[in-house]
């Protein structure tokens, strides 16, 4: 094993800042995982913002959901 620092093949250099090979080899993917990155944060959005406890009725007290395990018991 030689002594010494032993070369990488990487797409950063020396002061680990990335190199124009690896902004080539991003380039193709960046306007993909944008629209893919901004249609996720739209679901999480849609899910964080919508009431959807309201809609089932479920959560509103013991009574619904000793309602509900009766419904399942038959």
């Amino acid at each position: 094993m030689p002594l010494g620092r032993v070369p990488q093949s990487s797409y950063y250099d020396a002061q680990n800042r990335p190199t124009a090979a690896l902004y080539r080899a991003r380039q193709p993917y960046l306007i993909r995982n944008t629209i893919t990155g901004l249609c996720i944060m739209g679901f999480v959005a849609g899910v964080c913002t919508s009431n959807a406890t309201e809609d089932l009725d479920v959560w509103n007290g013991t009574d619904n959901l000793v309602k509900i395990a009766t419904q399942f018991e038959q």
